[in-house]
């Protein structure tokens, strides 16, 4: 009885401080721009071949009194790292099952995932509303990218039910080719690049060619936040397109153009068994007709398709 009651004081006395993710579902992302307090990137075998698990990150981002609310919940959805430097970028992974619920917020255990560098994150928030979120990376126990040299690093943590925070260190105490550290940022005007780019959100980040909010423009296929081509097997009607098989001609499709293959559009596609097609139909678009030299888009002598005679 006594641990079931403090469970649920902890959790009554977290939940004053922390908007929970189902009251975000409905808002979208928001990037809080936060001050960032310490950053130290460390690669003390830089340069020698075997030394890569010595790396090793730490970050603190805090803002004063009256800072935003920790909006999500990663023990639902988990969260994500992100670090971008000069020198590299990297986004780890802080899954759902290492979380746990504290008086102030929220607090992740990597120990239960083996390869995983991100050993440990705290999440938390003061009754004065300072934010404060902690992170720890050993590489000894999964793989950290190389990061250094740098002269500026970018940090978000974002919760993937709620929202994302973000802190800019430039102007390092220490950067050398085995140490970056930088102390006292502060908040950022906007959040900046992030490595852990999620398709739908409506910012373009590492690795997206575009982000149209999960729908499809006349330049971004909305569903994987790539560039809308033609040739790129994805039919993307915004962009006007009316088929895509990859840039090559088939029965149904021409290659070159994505749109639907039609005997008198006036391009010859041999996949449709066209040996003729002679541009504007006077019949319309994609009428066959019998001008002496072109049939149905076959010649006089062939069979015609289409299922017409002569």
């Amino acid at each position: 009885m006594t641990r079931r009651f403090g469970y649920r004081a902890l959790a009554l006395g977290a939940a004053a401080l922390i908007v929970w993710g189902a009251a975000q579902a409905t808002a979208g992302l928001i990037e809080h721009p936060v001050g960032g307090r310490s950053l130290v990137i460390k690669d003390p075998g830089a340069g020698f071949p075997g030394t890569e698990s010595k790396r090793s990150a730490t970050s603190l981002l805090q803002t004063g009194p009256g800072g935003p609310a920790i909006v999500g919940n990663p023990i639902n959805a988990g969260a994500t790292l992100s670090i971008v430097t000069d020198g590299g970028a990297q986004c780890f992974d802080l899954p759902r099952r290492g979380w746990t619920l504290t008086s102030k917020g929220f607090r992740y255990e990597g120990a239960r995932e083996p390869g995983n560098p991100a050993v440990s994150a705290q999440v938390t928030r003061s009754p004065s509303g300072q934010l404060q979120i902690r992170t720890v990376l050993k590489a000894r126990f999964g793989t950290m990218a190389e990061m250094l040299t740098a002269v500026q690093g970018d940090v978000e943590f974002r919760i993937l039910d709620g929202d994302a925070y973000c802190g800019h260190f430039a102007g390092a105490a220490e950067n050398t080719t085995k140490l970056f550290k930088a102390v006292n940022a502060p908040a950022p005007g906007f959040c900046g690049p992030s490595a852990c780019a999620v398709c739908g959100d409506s910012v373009v980040q590492i690795g997206e060619g575009c982000d149209s909010g999960g729908v499809d423009s006349a330049t971004c296929n909305g569903v994987s936040c790539t560039t809308a081509v033609c040739g790129d097997k994805y039919v993307n009607a915004a962009a006007g397109e009316q088929c895509d098989s990859g840039g090559v001609d088939t029965p149904t499709c021409v290659g070159g153009t994505c749109k639907t293959s039609t005997c008198g559009d006036g391009y010859v596609n041999a996949a449709a068994h066209e040996v003729c097609d002679p541009p504007g139909s006077p019949y319309g678009l994609g009428v066959p007709f019998d001008d002496g030299i072109c049939d149905a888009c076959q010649s006089p002598s062939g069979a015609f398709i289409d299922g017409t005679t002569f």
